[in-house]
């Protein structure tokens, strides 16, 4: 009986040990990041041409649609037409102005696809093929951190859609540029203001995804700061908190609100933000576009990054948690 004793408080005293242990253990493996609210430029390289919209042909028969019937879709990625790749919008113009069938290959999603096209010869003109198709992508967005373990940098918080589709645009390849400020359109209720800048030709990082939840990229330049711990959602709480901005080369911290939780799990919209600070509604009237990725800091902690503004109210906008961020790399 006392050796089986003796067994039971040796195990206890292994418990009590791995109890005491453990949290120093996890404390020292949180994650640690330097937070951005540097302005950031972006261009992305589909990898082929990207269909924003399916349109109708007013031919000599009436309305006709050769996009539609061929099968096509707004978002769908063509990648080669009669066996060659499609690098630019004039590849393909080229080939519908013969008139001829064109044998379209791309992809729908993750599914490949092939097709073939047959022109329509509009009334009176030349041949279409009733398609709209986007090349390439490119703006102004807020980097919210760089991890100086993997030199990854992330901003924005959510992802690049095609205007006229909505569709995530693909990202096969792109850039990451030093942007700086040209001009800024102050917010108005009902009017989101917005950053008109200029993206330099220095190349910073190479694009690795363009997700809901934001952009990510290979540093090619590291960012330069302290690194702070990262929050996880359940202590993202309703109350003050910071925003990082550095719209003309220098970084302010402007006080912000945490208004409410609203959708823990959804894409980008986590919480509602409203901009406290005199100093930045003085200078954008609130949130502004561009300042999407822009970190937002909590009890010394990183929270997230700001993501979408309130129309009817420029004061306020959408956050996204940074676990969200950090779970789609």
């Amino acid at each position: 009986m006392a050796k089986i004793q003796r067994k039971i408080w040796a195990l206890l005293f292994c418990f009590l040990l791995l109890s005491a242990v453990l949290p120093l253990h996890a404390a020292a493996e949180e994650k640690r990041l330097v937070p951005g609210g540097e302005l950031f430029g972006i261009r992305l390289d589909p990898g082929g041409l990207l269909i924003s919209s399916v349109k109708e042909v007013q031919s000599e028969s009436g309305a006709v649609s050769p996009g539609r019937d061929a099968g096509l879709l707004p978002g769908d990625l063509l990648k080669a037409a009669n066996g060659s790749p499609l690098k630019t919008a004039s590849d393909l113009s080229r080939l519908v102005a013969k008139g001829k069938p064109i044998e379209l290959e791309g992809t729908r999603g993750e599914t490949a696809f092939h097709v073939t096209l047959f022109p329509a010869k509009e009334k009176g003109g030349s041949y279409l093929a009733g398609i709209w198709v986007r090349q390439g992508a490119s703006g102004i967005g807020t980097v919210t951190f760089f991890d100086p373990e993997t030199g990854i940098l992330c901003g924005l918080g959510h992802g690049i859609l095609d205007s006229e589709s909505g569709a995530l645009f693909p990202a096969e390849s792109g850039t990451v540029h030093p942007a700086r400020i040209d001009s800024l359109v102050k917010g108005q209720k009902g009017a989101p203001g917005e950053v008109r800048g200029v993206l330099e030709k220095e190349i910073t990082g190479r694009v690795l995804s363009n997700r809901k939840t934001g952009v990510s990229a290979a540093a090619e330049k590291k960012i330069e700061g302290e690194a702070i711990p990262v929050a996880s959602k359940e202590e993202v709480a309703v109350g003050p908190a910071q925003l990082l901005w550095a719209p003309y080369g220098e970084k302010h911290a402007y006080e912000v609100q945490i208004e409410e939780i609203c959708d823990p799990e959804g894409d980008s919209k986590n919480m509602i933000v409203c901009v406290t600070d005199p100093a930045l509604l003085e200078i954008t009237g609130g949130i502004v576009q561009g300042m999407s990725g822009s970190p937002l800091i909590q009890n010394g902690k990183l929270i997230g990054a700001v993501t979408h503004v309130l129309v009817h109210d420029p004061s306020r906008g959408y956050g996204i948690f940074l676990e969200n961020m950090l779970s789609s790399l």
